[in-house]
């Protein structure tokens, strides 16, 4: 099978519509902005706290959400009929992780505008940030591919927010 844009895109909007209704995964979206205003309050802290708040939002978006999507098209057994549907698995690998990549950009841009964070070198920070981004939705595929509910996912993904 072939890629098909089309059929991406409409994962990634159905995936958009589950993540908008489930607000146990959805409000992960909030809590690194929330750390974000909260350290930028106490006095900013520097670039140890910045790059803090930048990996809590790999760890509770990139990962959890990406891991928290998956696990739900399990729980629901509707992975099963996506994979005999006609998108390929690059198809649907790439719709679902299309918006795990796209939140979690927007989330740290927010976060770093909030902390008033703006590096020397932009363009290898932002590459930097893109390739994490990709390495974290990653780490997320396999723990949601791992787990069979949303809940053994949120359990299953605690090594990764210490890591």
């Amino acid at each position: 099978m072939t890629f098909s844009m089309k059929r991406a895109l409409a994962i990634f909007q159905k995936d958009y519509k589950d993540l908008s209704r489930n607000l146990f995964v959805s409000s992960t979206l909030i809590m690194p902005l929330f750390f974000a205003v909260f350290y930028s309050q106490l006095g900013g802290g520097g670039i140890d706290v910045t790059y803090f708040v930048i990996n809590i939002t790999f760890s509770l978006v990139a990962t959890f959400v990406q891991c928290a999507l998956i696990a739900e098209e399990k729980e629901k057994n509707t992975l099963r009929g996506l994979m005999l549907s006609p998108a390929s698995t690059l198809d649907i690998l790439l719709g679902k992780s299309a918006l795990t990549f796209v939140t979690t950009l927007i989330i740290i841009a927010a976060c770093a505008f909030i902390m008033g964070y703006s590096p020397a070198n932009l363009l290898v920070i932002s590459l930097a940030l893109i390739v994490s981004t990709f390495f974290y939705i990653g780490i997320g595929t396999i723990l949601g591919l791992m787990t069979k509910t949303v809940m053994e996912a949120s359990l299953i993904v605690m090594p990764a927010f210490f890591f």
